[in-house]
């Protein structure tokens, strides 16, 4: 599924890594990013098979708590487990942000990583909660 979504849906893919094997990774779109969805499809289904349509919904329900001014969106961003509190993670989110020139958003589906992100500048702008899911926490970093 994350192949699928890194190559069809989302623009820009930051991978950390070292000696061949890859610590992390976080995956960005710029303003008015569009996705491939039709190419993205046959990947998206050898994944999640019957749970498209599921994902779906929960897309489109993220898609609509988004702002509407022109924003860098944080798709993804996560580490190897056993590299999480070693800086990997703050290292991608550090390249990422230099190339933003608007304010970014994102989602956390994880209360406990809200403080890492308020420490990259975000605050929580609202917390909903996805179909037979967990909540969400929206954040926006204004540009800087």
């Amino acid at each position: 599924m994350f192949v699928a979504l890194a190559r069809h849906v989302h623009a820009i893919t930051d991978v950390a890594g070292t000696a061949g094997a890859v610590s992390g990774v976080a995956i960005w779109d710029p303003p008015g990013h569009r996705p491939d969805e039709e190419a993205a499809i046959p990947g998206l289904i050898a994944a999640m098979g019957d749970r498209v349509p599921y994902g779906m919904t929960l897309d489109e329900t993220m898609a609509g708590h988004r702002p509407e001014q022109p924003h860098w969106y944080l798709a993804q961003l996560g580490t190897v487990p056993e590299l999480q509190g070693t800086g990997v993670g703050s290292a991608l989110m550090r390249e990422g942000l230099a190339r933003c020139d608007a304010p970014v958003y994102l989602e956390s589906s994880k209360e406990s990583n809200v403080p890492f992100y308020e420490r990259h500048g975000f605050q929580v702008t609202e917390r909903f909660t996805l179909p037979g899911g967990p909540p969400v926490w929206g954040m926006w970093r204004p540009a800087t």
